[in-house]
């Protein structure tokens, strides 16, 4: 079995974020989108949900990355809310 060595880690790591974090910040805009008086029925408490839902899931992106430990994904369901 051969091991990944340094450099070939930094590669993947950096293809993968620049990827990863396009998409997110695609979904986010999108999301903005749903502010359309327009086109979409929302009130501050939808609001709230979804800035606290986007703040707890970098909260544990951090952490992620500071213990190292994997994440469990959390089910987003506003029928929750």
């Amino acid at each position: 079995m051969s091991k990944i060595d340094d450099k070939t880690k930094r590669k993947n790591f950096e293809k993968l974020a620049t990827i990863r974090l396009r998409n997110a910040l695609t979904s986010i805009r999108l999301l903005g989108n749903l502010a359309n008086p327009r086109a979409y029925s929302y009130d501050q408490k939808d609001v709230s949900y979804i800035k606290n839902a986007i703040s707890k899931a970098i909260g544990k992106m951090e952490a992620s990355f500071k213990s190292k430990v994997k994440r469990i994904e959390d089910e987003v369901n506003f029928s929750n809310n």
